[in-house]
């Protein structure tokens, strides 16, 4: 497995105060490529985990595992083509779901995680 380590921070600068509406965030996140089958094996790990019951969607292309704190980490596949728009797409995703937890709308994760 490959690890490259991504530490994303939102915020004013030059600003003493954040205009209304607005809002900061910072993350810890640890991005994984790794293999297929692995991606398959720790996001359908995790998915148990939040929702009891086994994965049975189509084929994950990763999944973002969250604490309710500051960490994140994102597993994709390292099949993908270096920058390409598939993996910037995936990638994408999954940093959101480090920010949002369940953005999904339906059926997806059940419950946050403790």
């Amino acid at each position: 497995m490959r690890k490259l380590a991504v530490v994303l921070a939102f915020s004013v600068v030059g600003c003493s105060t954040l205009p209304a509406g607005s809002e900061t965030a910072s993350k810890n996140i640890t991005w994984t490529k790794t293999t297929f089958a692995e991606v398959q094996s720790i996001c359908g790990r995790y998915w148990k985990q939040i929702n009891g019951t086994e994965y049975t969607g189509p084929s994950l292309n990763g999944c973002a595992i969250w604490d309710n704190q500051f960490k994140c980490d994102i597993y994709t596949m390292n099949d993908l083509v270096e920058y390409s728009y598939k993996e910037q797409l995936i990638l994408g995703h999954e940093v959101m779901h480090c920010f949002k937890k369940n953005y999904h709308p339906g059926p997806h994760l059940k419950v946050q995680p403790k």
